[in-house]
């Protein structure tokens, strides 16, 4: 869940972020998704991992 990964925000920014180095993070339920519950939406994903150098964010969609 990417909710989660706010839990380990610091680590990502220092043991990754920090020294450039190459990880793909796969993260599930980003934005607000179903009915996991509250503490389940990852609606502050986006915000808190576009702050981060050299970060790059996709999000897989349908075609039109």
């Amino acid at each position: 869940y990417s909710t989660f990964l706010q839990r380990a925000f610091d680590q990502v920014f220092e043991e990754f972020a920090l020294q450039k180095l190459p990880v793909v993070f796969c993260l599930d339920r980003a934005g607000l998704v179903g009915s996991d519950g509250a503490v389940h939406h990852g609606f502050a994903d986006i915000a808190y991992l576009r702050v981060l150098p050299g970060v790059v964010l996709m999000a897989p969609a349908d075609a039109p």
